[in-house]
């Protein structure tokens, strides 16, 4: 069975895009007002960024046993993009943990 790479990949580029966006309006000369088009950005990167954390778990949940049984799919762009995907869920999953804990000391 041949491992998706896309799936692996394609989850976080929603969100880093999304920045991209921003960044880019910001370098032409957009005035971000932060009740009306910047809240509304901002809220939509939380939100795919939660979307592609789930995603992201379930593509590793599925592709890291077949990595272990699949010597010959142990390729290095199959392993750099399992890495990437891995180290998504580990920022995401800190950034998540660390707003919990300042929530939590409110």
């Amino acid at each position: 069975m041949l491992i998706s790479r896309m799936r692996l990949v394609g989850p976080p580029m929603v969100p880093l895009s999304i920045i991209g966006f921003a960044f880019g309006a910001e370098k032409s000369g957009h005035q971000w007002n932060i009740h009306g088009d910047a809240a509304a950005l901002i809220v939509l990167f939380f939100f795919t960024g939660a979307i592609a954390l789930a995603l992201e778990i379930m593509a590793l949940v599925r592709v890291l046993p077949e990595l272990r049984q699949e010597p010959a799919q142990r390729t290095p762009i199959n392993l750099l993009c399992v890495g990437f995907a891995a180290l998504f869920v580990a920022v995401a999953l800190a950034y998540v943990l660390y707003a919990l804990g300042f929530i939590a000391r409110r």
